[in-house]
C-alpha cells in the first residue's frame, strides 16, 4: 500500500470515528416547559463559538453571513537548533452562514544556532470551510485550506511547495463546556504528505475561557505530537485575548511556543 492510501485510509477511519463519537456524545434533552407567550426568545449560543480559533489545532468556525473577524497571533517557537518570531495576520469573512472564507499571512523571522537570521513573509494560506451540519448540541463541518509558497525556502521562511490540508471539523457541547474535534491531511507537491488530528476542550468561567489541546501529524518520516494548554478573555463583545503554550512530546516536534491571539469582529 502506497503512503498516500496509507493516509486516506487512516483519515477515512479517524473522520469515522469522529462522527460516532459526536453522535454518542449526543443526548436528547427533555422537554422544558415553554416560555411565557409575552417572555422575549433568547438567542442560544452555538456549539463551536466559545472561543474562535484553537493555538495549535483546527476547528470549525461560527459566524453569520456578513461577519468580519480580524486575529492577530504573535508567537514564539523554540526548535531544537533555530528559534522563531512570527506575527500573522489573519481574516475570516461568513460568506453565508455555513460557509466561511479564511486568508492568513504571516511574517517571520528566523535565528538558527549556526547562520544567519533570516526575515521575511512566510507562506500564505486560504482556506474555505463550509459547516454541513448545525445542531443544538453539536455541528460537523469541512475545511480545505491551501498553502501557497511564498515564502523563501532556502532561508527557511517557507515550505517550498503547495500544500493541499483538507479535514473534517466537529464541535461537541457539554454542559458549558465544549469539545472540538479535527481529523485531516496534507497533501504537497513533493509527496511530503501526513495525517492530522486534534482533540480539544474549552470550559468558561466568569470572563475566561480555559482551553486545553491535543494536536499531532504524522507522516513523511516525522511524528508531531503537542500538549497546548490555553485561555482566553472576552476583553468586551467582539474582542478576544488568549495565550496559549504548546509543548513538543515527541523528538520532531518543537521544544515548546508561546502563541498569542488577538480577536476583533467587526
Amino acid at each position: 500500500m502506497t503512503t498516500e492510501a496509507r493516509i486516506m485510509s487512516r483519515f477515512g477511519q479517524c473522520a469515522a470515528i469522529t462522527l460516532l463519537f459526536c453522535a454518542a456524545l449526543q443526548r436528547p434533552s427533555r422537554a422544558e416547559n415553554p416560555p411565557p407567550a409575552s417572555a422575549p426568545a433568547a438567542e442560544e449560543r452555538k456549539p463551536g463559538d466559545l472561543v474562535l480559533e484553537l493555538f495549535a489545532g483546527e476547528k470549525l468556525y461560527i459566524q453569520e453571513k456578513g461577519e468580519w473577524y480580524l486575529i492577530v497571533t504573535p508567537s514564539f517557537t523554540q526548535g531544537h537548533d533555530e528559534k522563531e518570531f512570527e506575527l500573522e495576520a489573519e481574516v475570516i469573512y461568513g460568506l453565508t452562514d455555513e460557509l466561511q472564507l479564511s486568508a492568513e499571512i504571516p511574517y517571520a523571522i528566523v535565528n538558527p544556532d549556526n547562520g544567519s537570521q533570516h526575515q521575511g513573509i512566510g507562506d500564505v494560506t486560504l482556506a474555505a470551510n463550509y459547516n454541513f451540519l448545525q445542531a443544538r448540541d453539536f455541528a460537523l463541518g469541512v475545511r480545505a485550506a491551501f498553502l501557497i509558497p511564498t515564502g523563501d525556502e532556502d532561508r527557511d521562511l517557507g515550505a517550498g511547495q503547495f500544500i493541499w490540508s483538507p479535514s473534517l471539523l466537529g464541535a461537541v457541547r457539554v454542559g458549558q463546556g465544549e469539545i472540538y474535534g479535527a481529523v485531516g491531511g496534507e497533501f504537497g507537491d513533493n509527496h511530503d504528505d501526513a495525517f492530522t488530528y486534534t482533540l480539544a476542550g474549552a470550559y468558561p468561567w466568569q470572563s475566561l475561557v480555559g482551553v486545553f489541546e491535543v494536536t499531532g501529524a504524522n507522516g513523511s518520516g516525522a511524528d508531531v505530537l503537542y500538549l497546548t494548554p490555553g485561555v482566553y478573555w472576552n476583553v468586551r463583545e467582539g474582542i478576544q485575548v488568549g495565550v496559549g503554550v504548546p509543548i513538543g512530546v515527541t523528538d520532531d516536534s518543537d521544544d515548546y511556543r508561546v502563541i498569542g491571539k488577538l480577536v476583533f469582529e467587526f
